[in-house]
């Protein structure tokens, strides 16, 4: 993995918050699905949206803390 491709957003949870619980290999995973809005850079107008899904007890964390409106801040890589 490449050392210089992190990506950090900060947005804010828009519409339902979607918890389910997936079955694979006859063993239960939870996930969420979150819809978050976030800004542009500076400079620019636009809004733009990010799916987020989490899985297994970060999804179970997730759910019982998270609601329409929280802000979350998201990191992972390109």
């Amino acid at each position: 993995m490449a050392r210089n491709n992190r990506v950090a957003v900060q947005g804010d949870i828009t519409g339902d918050i979607y918890y389910d619980v997936l079955q694979l290999a006859n063993k239960p995973l939870p996930f969420l699905r979150v819809y978050m809005m976030i800004n542009a850079s500076r400079g620019s107008k636009e809004v733009k949206g990010l799916r987020v899904v989490f899985y297994g007890i970060l999804a179970e964390l997730a759910e019982a803390h998270l609601q329409k409106g929280s802000r979350i801040e998201v990191e992972g890589h390109l």
